[in-house]
């Protein structure tokens, strides 16, 4: 049901969509944080980042680093391993972190570069979908689209689980939209 979905979109997908449903890397066995690593440093690597006096560098010589936006101490706890792991691939991670207030001008106005957040779901999703994933949204300030996506089939697909008649619908139109989200990242 979730292919048949999303067959009228296949020309604008990635064939992964139609495969098995895509799922979160994992640490655990068979697959291992090594092994994980070792695959980051080989899409690196394919990106024309090169390891360079301590670094992780591009064609120009410019370090790869990022800042990691956080609005509580509770999340450095997160951060700190996700530090070090980036660490060995010679990615630089700083941690900032703002108060409230602060934390939601920079999520409104766009001003990170990776920030922590959390999309709360609900049982039976609905119009919230809009706000989070639909193009329409994706240029306001203040909107819930942090990601800034903006993708026809997305929209389509929201607007799809929006209309959805029935339970069945409603999930077969929300696995549908996940194998998208996953695929595009």
């Amino acid at each position: 049901e979730e292919l048949l979905l999303l067959n009228p979109f296949r020309a604008q997908l990635s064939p992964a969509v139609f495969a098995a449903p895509a799922l979160p890397p994992s640490t655990a066995a068979p697959q291992s944080l090594r092994e994980n690593l070792r695959q980051a440093r080989a899409l690196l690597q394919a990106a024309g980042w090169t390891y360079q006096n301590g670094a992780l560098r591009n064609a120009k010589g410019e370090a790869f680093s990022i800042e990691l936006l956080i609005y509580s101490p509770i999340f450095e706890r997160i951060a700190a391993p996700y530090q070090r792991n980036l660490e060995k691939l010679g990615i630089v991670l700083t941690t900032r972190f703002a108060d409230s207030a602060l934390y939601q001008r920079r999520m409104d106005n766009v001003e990170y570069e990776m920030a922590v957040m959390s999309i709360g779901q609900s049982q039976s999703p609905g119009n919230e979908q809009l706000g989070y994933f639909h193009s329409k949204s994706a240029d306001k300030a203040g909107s819930n689209n942090a990601l800034g996506i903006k993708n026809k089939v997305v929209d389509a697909l929201v607007e799809n689980l929006i209309q959805a008649p029935n339970r069945r619908a409603l999930i077969t139109a929300c696995r549908a939209l996940d194998r998208v989200l996953w695929s595009e990242y």
